[in-house]
Formats: C-alpha cells, structure tokens, sequence
C-alpha cells in the first residue's frame, strides 16, 4: 500500500500562461498605419498654406477692383482722345488754312491718343492678370481645403488605429496601460464637470429673460406718472386671497376687491411680470434649487386639495414672494422681485463661471495627458514594428575599431596620471632628505 502511495503521483496543474498578442495587432496593423502616415506627411503643408492663399486672395482682391476702374478709365481716356484725334483729321478747314499749325496739332493729337492706348492696353493687361492670379488662387484654395480636410481625417484616422490597437490591458507596456486609466479618469472628471456646465448654463439661459423683463418693468415704472400703478399692489394681494380662499368661494365676494385690467403703462408692466414669472418658474422646473433659498417651501403636506390652493401658486415664484412679504405697494413690489431676481441670476452665473474655472485645469490635463499617450503609443508601435538597424561587416569592425581605440586612450591616461603620481612622490622624498 505504501509503495503504492509513493507511486501515485498527483497530475500536475495546467498553468495556461496570458498570451499577450498586442504585438501581433501591431503587426498586423502596421501597413495601415504607414499608409495613414504617408497622407499626414503629404498633407501636413495644408493648413499653414490655406491661411497665406487666403490672405492673397483678401489683398489681391482688393487690387483687382483697382486694376479694374483703372482699365475702365484708361479706355475712356483713350476713346476720347481717338474722336479728338478723329475729329482733327478730317477737318478739311484746318488742313487747307492752316497747313503748319494743323500737322503739328495733329501730330500731338496723334500722340496723345496712342499714350492713352498704351496706358489702356497695360491696365487691362493688370486686370487680366490679377483676374487669373484670383482664378489661380481660387483654384488652390479648393485644392487645400480638401488637403486640410484629409489632413484631418487621417489624424482622426491614425488615433483610432492606436485606440483599437492598444484597447484593454497590455501586459508588454504596462506603462500604456497606467496612463491609458489616468486618461479615463481624467475623461470622467471632464465629462462630470460639463454635465453641470451644460445643466447650469441652460438654467441661466432660462433666467436671463427674467431679469431683462423686470428691468424693463422697472424702467416703464420710474418714467410713468399713471396713478393706476398702485393697482399692481391689489392685484397681488387680489391674487393671493384668491389662492389662499376655498375653491367655493365665488369670485364676487365682498372681502376681495375687484380688479379690472387697463392699458398703457400698467398693461406693460403685467405684461413684464408675466414675462418674469414664467421664466423664474421654467428655471425651477429645470432645477429646483432656483430660489430654493428664499422662498419657503409650499405645501409640504398636500393640504393644498384641501384648502383650494391650485397650481398657479405654486407656479408663480415672482407672486410668492410678494405674497410672503406681505408687499401692497406697487414700487416697492417690482424692486423687490427685481432685486430678489437679480441676486439669483447672479448667483447662478457665479455658479456657471466656477465650474468653467474647474474645468479649466482638468481640461489643460486631459489634453496632455492624451498627448502623451498618442507619442507612447507612436514609439511603442515604431519600437515593436521597425526592425532594428542592421550593419554590414565593414561598418561593425569600424564600430569595434572606435571602441577599442577608446578603451585603449582611457589606459594610457590610467597609466600616465599613475606615473606622474610617482614622480611627484619620488620629487618630495628628494626634498626631504635634502632638508634634513
């Protein structure tokens, strides 16, 4: 039994090692990426010319315009000095009376007249030529922008390349696979502080018609004289005893006094509150928080079935605030809920431009960050897709001749400082025994 037992032997463990295949996926995605590199390469001049061919195309533009009125004023010249020129010679009068005098005019209306087509020809040799230059120019232009265009999306390309090539672990390059995480996390960061960026910047979209409301009704207010104004303080106070009475009470009961509405100055301000109100409640309703904090909390228990308290109280922020203030003037109102507004707009475009602040640096790092992972990657594929320099016999005796020639230079001053060292020692006991 026991010599049995020591035959017995316990099968070994299978221990399947990681395969790491990245290298292979270079490999195999090397002459796609020599390919994508050789579109970067060619088109790498795109962008750069792009701009200059723009700029002539600004200033030769301007030059074809002049080159233009000029052609156009040479040939008028010239066609006017033509009739003169015409004009002279075939006066019969002149060439039979004044025979001398008529040669010598001639003669000068002759020449003016070929000058001025002279100039004419030149001008409008200037605007073909501008207007070929701006047909040139216009041609490369369309040529660069499709160069920059697949400039771009070779770049695009090239990035993508690495991003499958190198998706998940790398146990070859552990240090892709840390900076690869560092990115996500970073990536994460980014893409929380924008959410809040994006959430925070519609509801200040939202606000911000509420304050250009109330400053218009603020404006209309200052500038009116209409005693109707004081009608805004009741119809708060109308509005508020509306919303705080029982749904069976009818709407002529004498504890409420009646509002009629009127034109003019008071409609604009109505108008403006209107306005306001709507918007402060669209803020809410994107983010709760909007007036959270002065404002008190409406009906936490429910009882608004109860008592008859309907929605558009809960709807109109503007309103419950002059309501909890207990506000019946008309002035003080509007300063009120403007000042009330204006403090929340504020607060909230704080709120917008710290979180940009915080994104700030986190976005400077994320770029670099992805930046050095893009040339890790680049080297990491050159390293594992390039083959090492290979060198001919002559040049590696050459490499081994340099070599020996510096070790054998590094003995001879070894042993040169050692000798020197003995020189000196030997010079001081000569001293030494000299003295004594």
């Amino acid at each position: 039994m026991d010599m049995d037992k020591k035959t017995e032997k316990s099968a070994p463990k299978e221990s399947v090692a990681e395969v790491d295949v990245s290298g292979d996926r270079l490999l195999a995605a090397a002459p796609r990426r020599q390919q994508i590199l050789k579109t970067i390469n060619a088109t790498q001049h795109a962008k750069a010319a792009l701009y200059q061919t723009r700029q002539d195309l600004l200033t030769i533009g301007d030059d074809q315009d002049s080159a233009s009125e000029v052609a156009q004023k040479m040939k008028e010249t010239a066609e006017r000095e033509k009739k003169e020129w015409t004009k002279l010679k075939g006066s019969k009068l002149k060439k039979l009376f004044h025979s001398a005098e008529y040669a010598a005019e001639l003669k000068k209306e002759e020449d003016e007249y070929y000058e001025a087509y002279e100039w004419q020809l030149r001008a409008e040799a200037a605007a073909k030529e501008v207007g070929e230059q701006i047909a040139t120019l216009r041609k490369n232009k369309s040529i660069l922008l499709k160069q920059v265009e697949e400039h771009r999306q070779a770049q695009v390309q090239l990035a993508n390349l690495y991003e499958e090539v190198f998706d998940g672990p790398t146990p070859n390059w552990p240090e892709e696979d840390e900076m690869e995480a560092n990115l996500a996390a970073l990536q994460e960061t980014c893409d929380t502080i924008q959410g809040k960026i994006t959430h925070t910047y519609h509801v200040c979209e939202v606000l911000a018609p509420a304050r250009r409301a109330l400053n218009t009704a603020l404006e209309a207010a200052q500038n009116s004289y209409d005693s109707t104004l004081s009608n805004i303080g009741n119809m708060a106070i109308n509005l508020a005893v509306d919303m705080s009475k029982p749904d069976y009470v009818q709407p002529g009961t004498p504890d409420k006094k009646p509002y009629k509405a009127t034109g003019g100055t008071l409609e604009q301000i109505r108008r403006c509150l209107a306005q306001a109100d709507q918007s402060m409640a669209a803020a809410q309703r994107l983010d709760p928080s909007v007036m959270a904090h002065v404002l008190p909390q409406i009906d936490p228990e429910n009882k608004a079935r109860h008592s008859g308290r309907i929605d558009r109280f809960i709807n109109a922020p503007l309103t419950d605030i002059i309501f909890y203030q207990e506000i019946d003037e008309a002035g003080k109102a509007l300063e009120t809920v403007a000042r009330v507004v204006t403090e929340e707009v504020d607060r909230w475009d704080a709120k917008l431009e710290s979180l940009r602040e915080q994104r700030t640096p986190i976005q400077e790092k994320l770029k670099l960050c992805r930046e050095e992972l893009y040339e890790l990657r680049a080297r990491l594929f050159d390293d594992a897709t390039c083959p090492p320099p290979q060198y001919t016999d002559k040049e590696a005796e050459d490499e081994a001749v340099k070599k020996e020639g510096k070790m054998d230079k590094g003995e001879s001053v070894g042993k040169g400082d050692i000798s020197d060292k003995r020189q000196m020692v030997v010079e001081g006991e000569t001293l030494e025994k000299g003295k004594q």
